[in-house]
């Protein structure tokens, strides 16, 4: 065995295959094999049983995918306002009942018991009314995003303000 000669670009025709082996001075050198010394490869095969599970996920996984996009049609193009008025979606069912202030005090009982201690005893007394503090009317301002401009907007129109006072000194 003579010395390994460098290899060349002209040396491998583009149809063979090689296999790299050490040469004895330590250098990768590709060897020449003919196309044909390598078996073809089969394809890997599923078993009957895998695919059969294989294709029930499929079909599941479609499934709950389809009926998220029919729930989210729903969703989308469903009309609330029969049951909120035009103002906005319902928040619950229960509705008050009376003039304004005879609601505005409904909900401020109703609130108040729902907020109970771990013995059972209510928490707070919830009161009702004009959006005022000591007698001076509140605004409601609103600050658009920097984003948008970070104007302020001032909201007009009617509002109620809810306390919620506790038992302890200063509510």
């Amino acid at each position: 065995m003579g010395a390994p000669r460098a290899a060349s670009y002209d040396d491998a025709p583009p149809t063979d295959t090689f296999d790299v082996r050490e040469a004895q001075d330590g250098e990768m050198l590709p060897v020449r094999r003919p196309a044909d010394a390598v078996a073809p490869v089969a394809p890997a095969s599923i078993p009957a049983r895998a695919q059969a599970r294989l294709h029930f996920v499929l079909g599941a996984l479609l499934a709950l995918g389809a009926a998220g996009l029919v729930v989210a049609a729903l969703i989308a193009f469903s009309d609330d306002r029969g049951a909120a008025g035009p103002s906005g979606p319902a928040w619950s069912q229960w509705r008050p009942d009376g003039d304004a202030k005879a609601r505005v005090m409904e909900i401020a009982d109703r609130v108040g018991r729902q907020y109970r201690g771990s013995g059972g005893q209510q928490l707070v007394a919830v009161t009702g009314g004009p959006l005022e503090v000591a007698g001076l009317p509140l605004t409601v301002a609103l600050r658009e995003s920097a984003e948008q401009g970070g104007d302020i907007e001032l909201k007009d129109g009617d509002g109620i303000l809810y306390r919620l006072c506790g038992l302890g000194e200063k509510c």
